[in-house]
This record gives C-alpha cells, sequence and structure tokens, in this order.
C-alpha cells in the first residue's frame, strides 16, 4: 500500500498491521498524509502542516523498529487540535490573542502518542479558544465540511473531524467542553469519543472551562477510538483532576438497553435527523434491543446551566490574556489601557460575548441567581444520569440536533449556534463519557448518533463497538 486512495480508505488498525508487517514504512505514511492534506486544501482544515518535522520524526520512528522497540502505533500519521500542544507547532487557538505562537513542549496525551510511534502531520483549525460549533469563529477563516464546501464542519474541532472524513489521517485528537469533538464528528460522517472526566490528561492543553474540558478523538471507526484510548489514557501526576471519574465506575448497565429522551424524537430536533434517529432506534428494536423512552428532569435547564458554567470559567481562564502575561504586546499609559487595548483588538466576537456573560453570572447580586443555581442543576442531572442509566442502560440521542448547516448560519442569534450542543452537554456536564458514530444519511448528509454513560470507559466502549454496528458510513464529497 503506497498509493494515496488506498491509504486514504484505510484505518489506524489495518495500518498498523501493515506497518508492522514492512508492507510500507513510516516514512512512506506519512509521505502519503502530506500528500492528502495537499488534495484537500479546499477544507481549510489545517492552521500547520510541518512537512519536515513530520518526515523527520517518521524516520526516528522506522530506527526505533528496526532497534525492536515495541509500538502501538508505528508511522500512524495524526493531526492535533491547535489548542493543544505540539512541542515546535503553531498553538493560537485560533485566536489573533496568541498569533504566532508555538508550543515550547508536547502535551501529555501527545508525548504518549508520539512515544507510541505515531507522528504528527499538523496542528488543525477550530473555533477561537474553543468556542463555537462551526469551526467558523476563527482567525484562520471557517472549516469547509468535506461531504459540502458549502457547509461548515461542526465545531470547535472541525478542522480535526474534517482531515479524518477526508481521509487525509486516520486519527486526531481535538478537545470537548460542551460537544466539541462529537458534533462535528457526527455532521462529518465519522466516529468522536471522549472518556470520562479525568481518564486522559489535560496536560497541555489550553484551558476554556477547566470542570468541563476534556482531549478527545475522532476516528473512522471504534476499533481505531479504542486503539488510541489504550496509549493515552493513562495517569499523569501532573494534572491533579486525572481518575476523578473512578465513583462512575461502580455498576453495570443492563446489556442491549438503551433509553431515550422524548425530546430526541420530539420537533426539537431538525426532521432530517429525527427520520434518521428513528430509522436507527427501529433497527435496535428489530435486533432485539430494549429502549426505554424517558422524560428526563433537569433536561430542559442542562443546556441553559452549561452555558452559565463555561461563560463563567472561560470568564476565569482568560483573564490571563492582558498583552503582558500572555499573548501580543500592545501600547497604553496604564495597566487598564493595554488590557482594553489588547482584547478590544485580538478577541473575536464570540470570545468576547462568552467572556461578558461569564463576568455577568459571576458578578454581586447574581451569582446566586445564576451561577450557584447552574451548579445546583448539574449536580442534580448527574445524580438523575446514573439513577435512570441503572435501570434503563446508557442515553441514547442524536449528536445533533441539526444537519450540517452553512457557514453564514453562525451569524444568526448565538442561541441559535448553542442550541446545536442540545444533547451534548449531559456528558459534559456530569462528568460522563460518550461516543458518536454515523447513524446514517439524511440525503447527502451525515447523522450522527450517540451514546452516554457514566458506567466507565470499557462499557462505553464496549456500547459504541456494539451500536455502531446499525449505522453506515460513506466517502465525503471531497476526499483524498
Amino acid at each position: 500500500m503506497t498509493d494515496l486512495k488506498s491509504y486514504s480508505r484505510i484505518s489506524a488498525f489495518e495500518l498498523v498491521a501493515k506497518v508492522q508487517r514492512g508492507e510500507v514504512s513510516p516514512v512512506q505514511t506519512v509521505q502519503l498524509a502530506i500528500d492528502a492534506a495537499s488534495r484537500t486544501k479546499s477544507l481549510n482544515a489545517f492552521v500547520e502542516l510541518n512537512e519536515d518535522m513530520a518526515l523527520e520524526q517518521a524516520v526516528r520512528v522506522r530506527k526505533r523498529m528496526a532497534d525492536g522497540e515495541p509500538l502501538m502505533l508505528p508511522g500512524v500519521p495524526i493531526a492535533v487540535k491547535a489548542n493543544i500542544c505540539v512541542s515546535g507547532m503553531t498553538c493560537d487557538c485560533a485566536s489573533g490573542s496568541l498569533s504566532g505562537y508555538r508550543a515550547p513542549y508536547d502535551a501529555t496525551a501527545v508525548r504518549l502518542l508520539k512515544d507510541a510511534g505515531a507522528v504528527v502531520v499538523g496542528t488543525t483549525n477550530m473555533d477561537e479558544f474553543g468556542m463555537g460549533s462551526s469551526s467558523g469563529y476563527s482567525i484562520h477563516g471557517a472549516v469547509c465540511n468535506p461531504f459540502d464546501t458549502d457547509l461548515c464542519a461542526g465545531g470547535s474541532s472541525g478542522g480535526s473531524a474534517a482531515v479524518v472524513s477526508a481521509g487525509v489521517v486516520p486519527l486526531a485528537l481535538g478537545s470537548d467542553t460542551g460537544g466539541s469533538v462529537r458534533q462535528p464528528a457526527a455532521l462529518c460522517g465519522i466516529h468522536g469519543l471522549m472518556l470520562p472526566y479525568g481518564s486522559v490528561s489535560r496536560k497541555g492543553l489550553v484551558a476554556f472551562a477547566s470542570s468541563l474540558d476534556q482531549i478527545g478523538f475522532l476516528s473512522r471507526s471504534p476499533q481505531d477510538a479504542e486503539l488510541i484510548s489504550k496509549v493515552v489514557a493513562k495517569p499523569d501526576p501532573q494534572d491533579a483532576s486525572m481518575f476523578a471519574g473512578d465513583e462512575q465506575r461502580d455498576f453495570d448497565p443492563p446489556e442491549q438497553h438503551v433509553r431515550v429522551t422524548k425530546t430526541a424524537l420530539s420537533d426539537a430536533v431538525e426532521k432530517g435527523v429525527r427520520d434518521v434517529f428513528g430509522q436507527f432506534v427501529g433497527k435496535l428494536k428489530a435486533d432485539g434491543w430494549r429502549i426505554t423512552v424517558t422524560d428526563e428532569p433537569y433536561e430542559r435547564d442542562a443546556l441553559s446551566s452549561y452555558y452559565v458554567l463555561a461563560m463563567s470559567e472561560a470568564f476565569t481562564n482568560l483573564a490571563r490574556y492582558d498583552g503582558l502575561r500572555y499573548g501580543i504586546p500592545v501600547e497604553g499609559r496604564e495597566y487598564r489601557e493595554r488590557v482594553e487595548n489588547f482584547r478590544t483588538k485580538y478577541f473575536g466576537p464570540e470570545v468576547k460575548r462568552r467572556i461578558m456573560c461569564g463576568a455577568h453570572a459571576l458578578s454581586e447580586g447574581y451569582y446566586d441567581r445564576l451561577y450557584a443555581k447552574a451548579s445546583k442543576v448539574r449536580g442534580a442531572l448527574r445524580k438523575n444520569l446514573v439513577e435512570l442509566e441503572r435501570r434503563h442502560g446508557p442515553l441514547l440521542t442524536p449528536t445533533s440536533p441539526v444537519l450540517p448547516f452553512e457557514h453564514r448560519l453562525k451569524a444568526q442569534k448565538p442561541s441559535r449556534m448553542y442550541e446545536c450542543d442540545l444533547f451534548t452537554v449531559f456528558a459534559n456536564l456530569c462528568g460522563a463519557g460518550s461516543a458518536s458514530f454515523p447513524a446514517g444519511f439524511s440525503g447527502k448528509y451525515p447523522v450522527g448518533a450517540m451514546v452516554t454513560s457514566c458506567a466507565g470507559s470499557e462499557f462505553l466502549l464496549r456500547s459504541c463497538r456494539q451500536l455502531a454496528r446499525y449505522g453506515c458510513m460513506r466517502e465525503p464529497a471531497v476526499h483524498a
């Protein structure tokens, strides 16, 4: 396998086997990824494609293999979202405030992947600081969907989703704060996985909302997602939040049982998505799965609670970007003026909006009414999610309530964009694991289904593998 067409259709699992058998070398696989990237430039998915650095890594991997070192991902090309540190590569979070910044070290997840023989070919485009559902809020311009370049790729990990979907790389890293791995995976017709909170080190991930942020994985199969999970989900003493989710693994939900919320079958979901999801549920029923339709308490409040908490944490985390400690220096007679000049010039409109909303939620007179109340809803939602899963199995929903949409629609009311996270925020609020997989197609547009579980990584991966068998995938229009 040395031709681009064969490479772009192969899974990471198959690629590893071919490299280990000597059918293709790590240098050849990386060169194929670079060639594939050059053929898919119309997607605007990469922030930086560092060919020289990638080929140097591939040569080192080839030598390690020759020395007999066992590697789990030898020569597998990967892409990394531009808010995750890759030593020597651009890590600007698609923000003018970090323009030109290069990471001085590898994030723990990246280091583990390199140790396993994977090769980073580039960093990918995204919504600024991970704040968006379209990958259109970026100083680099919008990411295009491989199924139709007039449509968005989802966000905020749209660049990572697009390059996996288009066959440039078999695996990519993204970050997920409220659906930013799973939603673009659904809109690009691939798999997106977020393990339970605390399973993957966040060292080297630029913070948006620290109690919600996770590094997640994008792939073309559940087997590939499991493969990268085995490499990356390891303890890290430099991340104090690691394995905070241990208490989630103390029960076993019933097998081949899932529950579906009434909202997932209602007019809150676009008709094309609703029809495909309904057909998917019908396949499960026909094959003997037990489906329970539930009216989830607190579901109505989950989205608003999520945005209060996420914006509040964003306000706190982004306070460091003042043009002095972080970011590009600016002129000003005094500190306040310099900060104002920096943030006015270098923060985009969506980042400014979320900072202002977070400041309001944490301000005197509103803290109890907004932030404290949202925190209570979060606790109640988590308790309810566990109780229902014990009885009826994990939660099954559409990943996105809408089909891929046009780039211009991001200019509509922000609340319309926030509604894209209707089903994905549950997992982040509760510290649960969640996986999106292709369920089918509405015309030419992919539709994703998503399983969310509090029962731990092994159960989540097994459930995803079982459920994904009932879906289907197609090659996108833009394909290497």
